[in-house]
């Protein structure tokens, strides 16, 4: 079963090689698709990159700037699409995992690491509760101010303090 296979996989020494490769795989393949989404909706993707998230964690990066000049629904999609890029891609690897897992080969261990940090990699960036591509199309969703997290930090540190709020 499913949990079997993951321990199983979890136990080999490739294990932590093979899942920070899969972390890189998703976010490459969101990023990648949400430029192809943009470039079709008329735009162009002036910066394409790679940063290190947390110092150690390989995340790739596209310029939003000339996002914020489409259409309202054109927008909206464009800034979705690495969103919906991961669970699409966790449910091809839970595909692949189920239909060469009786195979014998190591097809259906590659596809239940993807699945995992596919996953993995969706809640951490679905999550709006921080700047990532969740917390971007929830402020362009709602229409909220792009400096929404900024200025929520600061009050809550300002609550903290015991300091006066600004009016």
């Amino acid at each position: 079963n499913f949990w079997s296979d993951y321990l199983y996989v979890s136990k080999s020494w490739s294990y932590l090689a093979t899942y920070i490769f899969n972390l890189i795989l998703a976010s490459l393949t969101a990023k990648v698709a949400q430029g192809i989404v943009f470039t079709c909706y008329g735009g162009t993707v002036t910066k394409f990159g790679m940063v290190l998230a947390g110092g150690f964690l390989p995340r790739f990066y596209i310029d939003r700037e000339a996002m914020w000049q489409l259409q309202r629904s054109k927008q909206l999609w464009t800034l979705a699409t690495p969103v919906i890029v991961r669970p699409v891609l966790f449910v091809w690897s839970i595909l692949l995992w189920y239909f060469h897992r009786e195979t014998g080969t190591q097809l259906s261990n590659y596809a239940l690491l993807l699945a995992h940090a596919s996953f993995i990699d969706f809640l951490l960036d679905a999550s709006p509760l921080w700047p990532s591509d969740g917390y971007v199309w929830t402020t362009a969703y709602f229409r909220l101010p792009p400096d929404l997290f900024q200025r929520s930090f600061l009050i809550w540190q300002m609550l903290l303090n015991r300091r006066p709020l600004p009016k």
